[in-house]
């Protein structure tokens, strides 16, 4: 039997990440290394792996504001790989309404 330290084994990758942060704006930091360390993951180029960074920090500073100084909810980034091309990114507090998936 195969152990997950003998050489040939290949775990299967992950297709999905999810990172949930305080409501706080000290951690929107945090939310843009997730987003960019996963988006590389995904294969991403640079310029794209920017632009994504700078999208979640926007997102999640509007999240935070939206739940003003009674934020308790975390804020959810979700990033999913839908296809080997494909992703999919989201933004989001748990207490906020889910969108249909695409």
């Amino acid at each position: 039997m195969e152990t997950p330290h003998e050489p040939g084994l290949r775990l299967p990758e992950p297709h999905a990440y999810v990172l949930d942060v305080p409501p706080h704006p000290g951690y929107v930091g945090t939310a843009r290394l997730f987003a960019g360390a996963v988006a590389r993951r995904f294969g991403a180029d640079e310029d794209s792996v920017e632009e994504l960074k700078l999208a979640v920090s926007e997102a999640c500073t509007g999240a935070i504001r939206a739940q003003a100084d009674s934020a308790t909810a975390p804020v959810r980034v979700e990033a999913e790989q839908t296809s080997p091309g494909g992703r999919r990114r989201t933004t989001r507090s748990p207490s906020s309404p889910r969108r249909p998936r695409t």
